[in-house]
């Protein structure tokens, strides 16, 4: 059997094993980010990365944020969502206007596990820790709670945001999978979580789906997570 080769490009860090993701821009795919301790950035289709500070930066020291999702508007203003509790952990949302050289932390409502940008209805839209669905269509300026779920979120499972393309998408809740295909206006309960549920991938282009639980199993739906198999 030949099995696919690997290189290591960025540093290997031992002392921890704290991971983001890893994005690269749907319209340009020679620009991307990868977020593991620390934040690069790449220009070149990920042959070389250059070292980003998105962070907390206070008169006396920086916070710098591990990101779990990043989504674009264009080929200048972007978003980073960070995790956590409190200010100093940043909690919510990094902006860039250049490309994602320069980060400005402008704060969420909830706590964000995943961003995504739906550039047909132009609204931003995140993955919240305590609700669900949040939506701006003012860049994060201001916000709408789209799905109230209670206020339980991240820290018993998370949220994470798919979308098969900018009006059908599924948001992985504790209380099951909620799908939307208007653009994120409605979302309906499509499933129920067997397990906790740490990542959703959504395949665009056609109606299936893969989630990952904590343990290792991997689900796939073939009709918008009305029905998985494990």
């Amino acid at each position: 059997m030949v099995y696919a080769q690997w290189k290591e490009i960025l540093p290997h860090w031992t002392t921890q094993n704290d991971f983001g993701c890893i994005y690269f821009r749907p319209d340009n795919p020679r620009f991307g980010f990868v977020s593991y301790l620390f934040n690069y950035k790449t220009t070149d289709g990920g042959y070389t990365w250059d070292p980003i500070t998105i962070a907390i930066v206070d008169d006396t020291f920086i916070v710098s944020q591990i990101v779990n999702d990043f989504a674009f508007k264009n080929s200048d203003t972007g978003w980073a969502s960070a995790g956590g509790t409190g200010w100093l952990s940043g909690t919510g949302l990094f902006m860039t206007t250049d490309g994602g050289s320069m980060w400005k932390f402008i704060g969420a409502p909830d706590g964000v596990h995943d961003v995504y940008y739906d550039k047909k209805f132009n609204t931003l839209f995140i993955a919240g820790e305590s609700h669900a669905v949040w939506a701006s269509q003012d860049d994060g300026s201001t916000w709408t709670l789209e799905l109230d779920l209670g206020g339980v979120g991240y820290l018993e499972t998370g949220q994470a945001f798919s979308f098969w393309n900018d009006d059908t998408g599924v948001v992985q809740t504790p209380h099951g999978f909620y799908l939307t295909m208007d653009g994120g206006k409605t979302w309906s309960k499509v499933a129920d979580v067997a397990e906790v549920l740490s990542q959703v991938l959504a395949i665009p282009g056609t109606t299936t789906g893969f989630a990952m639980d904590i343990y290792g199993t991997v689900y796939r739906t073939d009709d918008l997570w009305k029905t998985s198999i494990a």
